[in-house]
């Protein structure tokens, strides 16, 4: 599978996944990724929660991942910095039509896109500057779902 069509494909699992309603006492909320995830690849057709949803921000999930955020957020560029418990670097960016995500080792190699990281990336929107003004909870399932891509590729235990 090459890296346009694995983007394309996890563009579409976190729009799913986005789409995806879970209501919970009446109340709409959000199924945490691994839950969804585990679901869909085991065909059930319903999920029932373990404890009661609370809807979060979008930043609030990534750090209840183990993310360390040290930057998130803005305009053309919408960009995420972060670091792993095990000192893995995050980043992602998206600007224009595109976004793009890598996780290296060293946070330059990550910023730098060098050979040394996983990266991944699509084209994002229908106008020029979609992916520039991205929704926050975009970024979230994006960059989930793209380390959920790199756990599968990598091995389960890639980031802990």
């Amino acid at each position: 599978m090459h890296n346009s069509e694995v983007s394309t494909a996890l563009l579409k699992l976190a729009e799913q996944w986005r789409s995806t309603e879970v209501l919970l006492n009446g109340i709409s909320s959000s199924l945490p990724f691994e839950d969804w995830l585990n679901a869909i690849a085991s065909g059930q057709k319903t999920i029932e929660l373990k404890a009661p949803a609370i809807a979060i921000n979008p930043l609030q999930r990534l750090q209840d991942e183990g993310l360390v955020v040290t930057a998130f957020g803005g305009f053309d560029p919408v960009l995420c910095e972060a670091t792993f418990p095990d000192g893995k670097a995050l980043y992602f960016r998206a600007s224009g039509e595109s976004w793009e995500l890598a996780i290296a080792f060293y946070s330059d190699d990550a910023l730098d896109g060098t050979s040394e990281c996983f990266t991944t990336s699509s084209e994002y929107g229908n106008k020029h500057f979609d992916a520039g003004y991205m929704p926050l909870e975009v970024v979230a399932n994006l960059i989930l779902a793209s380390i959920a891509l790199y756990q599968l590729s990598c091995g389960k235990g890639a980031i802990a």
